[in-house]
């Protein structure tokens, strides 16, 4: 599949304003870059295992979140797909939520593209995070301070767990990755922007206070 790059999918693309509306908060070609990798932006998809909808949620996610038999039974349908789109934002809440307490379980404080490039995570193997963030720990006695620290160290060990050898942890780590890169960190040009005049206003302001009269 060529990779996710903004404004390039119209199946995807089209799903920008149903996630800005659902997802409030949450970088949203992130989102789109999930969509992408997961149904290419089409609704009604259903994989061997019955995963299903843009974000392919499997049986054993609908439980955990709650989902109702109607719910579930939506994702399968073409139509309305603002309805879609807000089923579809609850596992991504939910993985949100897993992560967070993942991660407060091990000591880890990820934020930013770190944070989202680890919900990803979670969504395609949470036992990477939970069995692989122990054995981290375990084999430096600290948690990872970054997303990369800890891909890196999966990859030279060749982690495994259960059935998911070396090459399908390497292939769930990409994914994550190619989501997790499209999420902007810093405040970007027209932050700095801002900020830089906020200061100069306010010495500004703080001078003419100061000038005697």
């Amino acid at each position: 599949m060529t990779a996710y790059a903004p404004g390039k999918f119209p199946l995807v693309e089209r799903w920008r304003p149903f996630v800005r509306r659902h997802l409030p908060g949450v970088p949203e070609d992130f989102v789109l870059a999930w969509i992408h990798h997961e149904s290419g932006g089409r609704m009604g998809v259903r994989t061997s295992l019955d995963e299903r909808g843009i974000l392919q949620i499997h049986p054993g996610e609908a439980e955990g979140m709650g989902l109702s038999d109607v719910e579930w039974a939506q994702l399968l349908k073409d139509g309305d797909a603002d309805e879609h789109m807000r089923i579809s934002a609850k596992l991504v809440r939910h993985k949100e939520a897993v992560t967070r307490r993942l991660m407060a379980s091990l000591g880890i404080r990820f934020t930013g593209r770190d944070f989202w490039t680890l919900v990803k995570l979670s969504h395609g193997l949470p036992a990477i995070i939970s069995q692989g963030g122990k054995a981290f720990v375990g084999a430096h006695g600290r948690p990872p301070r970054s997303f990369g620290e800890f891909a890196a160290w999966l990859r030279r060990t060749r982690w495994s767990y259960k059935g998911w050898g070396p090459d399908r942890i390497d292939t769930i780590l990409k994914n994550a990755e190619n989501a997790g890169r499209w999420v902007k960190e810093g405040v970007g040009i027209l932050g700095i922007a801002l900020t830089g005049f906020g200061i100069w206003w306010f010495f500004l302001r703080d001078r003419r206070l100061r000038r005697p009269s």
